[in-house]
């Protein structure tokens, strides 16, 4: 059985999507309390929302790398910023609402960086 074959671009997307998976996953691991029944019922609704920002833009087949760079580099910032809040200096009771409003933020940039390559493709052709 012969593999598929697998270009650059379309393999650094998905080490992109399974890097920053496993970053808010590990994050999500070590804030919650997954030994009870209820936080897995919670947590893969949430693991959508957390994930969605980043890995539903990558799926798409871009052309080019102007997209995939940008979000991931969002990617990366974004898992340092879950790890700050939950477990830095300045954690406080109300840090956990970062895993809320920050894919709200994530959404926007990514709507954003769409609305660029869509205006600079079309103004090139």
């Amino acid at each position: 059985m012969r593999l598929p074959k697998i270009d650059a671009h379309t393999a650094v997307r998905v080490l992109i999507v399974i890097a920053y998976g496993l970053a808010v996953l590990t994050t999500m691991l070590q804030a919650g309390e997954p030994n009870a029944f209820w936080w897995w019922l919670l947590f893969f609704p949430f693991y959508a929302w957390w994930l969605a920002p980043v890995g539903l833009p990558l799926f798409y087949p871009w052309p080019s790398w102007f997209i995939t760079l940008p979000i991931g580099a969002m990617a990366a910032y974004s898992s340092h910023i879950y790890e700050r809040d939950m477990f830095g200096p300045g954690a406080r009771s109300t840090s956990a609402l970062i895993f809320i409003f920050l894919p709200i933020y994530q959404w926007m940039a990514v709507g954003v960086l769409i609305g660029v390559a869509w205006l600079t493709r079309r103004l090139t052709k």
